[in-house]
């Protein structure tokens, strides 16, 4: 088929290895007035590597791995009362 050339390289010349790797994690935020928000939240992983035929050390490919974590992620969110507060900001500024 037809080939193009991108930063001197025949793409037709090149064998690479590409790994994307997606790992969702589910997670539930809670504000003050006690409306939760189901959603996920999403990391992407992705390698490539260029692949030495002669040395046949990896085969060329795309690979794409999806993992769904089994631990679920609250957030609450809270009043902090002025009683805890007033501490921290005492420890701040008194170094």
């Amino acid at each position: 088929g037809k080939s193009f050339q991108q930063s001197n390289v025949h793409v037709h010349d090149l064998l690479a290895f590409q790994k994307g790797s997606f790992n969702v994690v589910p997670t539930v935020y809670k504000d003050i007035h006690n409306r939760k928000i189901q959603t996920n939240q999403f990391s992407v992983t992705e390698h490539f590597r260029v692949v030495n035929s002669r040395t046949g050390q990896a085969l060329p490919g795309v690979f794409f791995f999806y993992d769904l974590s089994p631990i679920k992620v609250n957030f609450n969110e809270a009043k902090t009362p002025f009683l805890h507060f007033l501490p921290k900001v005492c420890a701040i500024v008194g170094g």
